[in-house]
């Protein structure tokens, strides 16, 4: 008979248990959701209620269709009791806390080379990323015996980088290999004469832009600030409202009603003296005087009074628009009555008196139709 080896000792205090009926060592290093005492090997494992030592036969056990002890732990996700088998002679599952301790497990002996996976080579050194297929760096995978990919769960981040950078790295050298095949090719379309002309021409750019660069695009934008005209008008020495075309004067012309030539100009507007039979008159936008003829005078302020609001709230109160409908309710309803009486009658004109109508009832074999007959 082959002897088995624990992984480790157990090194504490012997106990007794009642679940083994008998004494057994114990660990000093507990560990959670694990049994701090070493378990024989022939209590270990599922059990039935017959096989407990201390098995009682009036005592309902919990067991299920093969006659096995459930556990008697509380799912946490669905609060019911769990329906895992109990193990090593416990009433609990190995995840409610009968896991076997590390150092009480059996020691495995390792497999040899030739009959390990390619995932398990790599876990233990034997292969690294360079010996992997191109298919396993592309997939993050390895390949079985029978020829499929096998990709490991949870796989960590920093391996799938690994791989990764592999396969770039095998595709640069790959490129780098045809580099000098690509340039040839393309060496010998932009030389052949069987070539379409705007083919050759094409593969003659690409050569000439892969070694000299692409021409430059230039685009030079330029926007002038108004208030970097000001300034440079105000360097040359030139007005600087000689950007106005067109000056505009919040005045009002007024044909003057005199023939005699005479100006009639308010005490409001400075007038100068008549230069060739015109006048001119300050008041102007930007100070650029204003030309007007002998046979017109300029009101301003009156103009200004007809389109200012803020000069007419001055000198006229203004009162709001108050209309109350409590006033004609009466009014109101009785012409309410008088449209409905109208329509009624099939009269459009309401102004006409409402006179009685008649309910006259015929009775049908699709039913009683009910008219109003004016018996006037």
């Amino acid at each position: 008979m082959t002897s088995l080896e624990l992984v480790g000792i157990a090194d504490g205090p012997m106990r007794y248990v009642d679940a083994l009926d008998k004494a057994v060592p114990t660990f000093k290093d507990k560990q959670s959701n694990t049994l701090d005492y070493h378990v024989p090997l022939k209590c270990r494992g599922d059990y039935a209620p017959t096989d407990l030592p201390n098995y009682d036969p009036k005592y309902k056990y919990r067991i299920d269709a093969y006659g096995k002890v459930l556990c008697s732990g509380i799912a946490k996700s669905s609060g019911v009791k769990c329906s895992k088998r109990a193990m090593h002679r416990t009433e609990y599952c190995e995840v409610h806390g009968s896991a076997l301790h590390p150092f009480d497990k059996i020691k495995r002996e390792p497999k040899p080379e030739d009959e390990l996976t390619r995932y398990e080579q790599f876990k233990r050194g034997i292969i690294t990323v360079d010996d992997l297929e191109d298919d396993e760096l592309a997939a993050c995978a390895f390949r079985s015996k029978d020829g499929r990919l096998y990709a490991p769960k949870n796989m960590p981040r920093e391996l799938m980088q690994e791989f990764n950078k592999a396969l770039y790295r095998r595709a640069d050298i790959e490129m780098k290999k045809h580099t000098v095949d690509s340039v040839k090719a393309v060496a010998e379309i932009m030389q052949s004469t069987a070539v379409e002309p705007e083919v050759r021409l094409k593969a003659a750019t690409f050569l000439i832009e892969r070694n000299l660069g692409k021409t430059p695009q230039v685009i030079a934008f330029q926007t002038t600030a108004p208030w970097e005209e000001i300034f440079d008008d105000i360097a040359h020495n030139r007005p600087v409202n000689a950007i106005e075309k067109e000056p505009i004067l919040d005045v009002e012309v007024i044909p003057d009603e005199n023939q005699d030539g005479a100006s009639n100009a308010t005490a409001d507007t400075e007038l100068h003296q008549p230069v060739g039979g015109t006048e001119q008159v300050t008041g102007g936008r930007n100070g650029i005087p204003l030309v007007v003829t002998p046979h017109q005078k300029i009101s301003v302020k009156e103009s200004l009074k007809t389109r200012n609001p803020a000069i007419l709230a001055q000198e006229t109160e203004v009162k709001e628009f108050t209309y109350d409908l409590n006033d004609h309710v009466t009014q109101v309803n009785a012409a309410r009555r008088k449209r409905y009486i109208a329509r009624a009658m099939g009269e459009h004109d309401v102004d006409q008196p409402a006179h009685a109508l008649t309910r006259i009832t015929e009775r049908r074999f699709t039913g009683d139709i009910i008219k109003w007959v004016d018996i006037r």
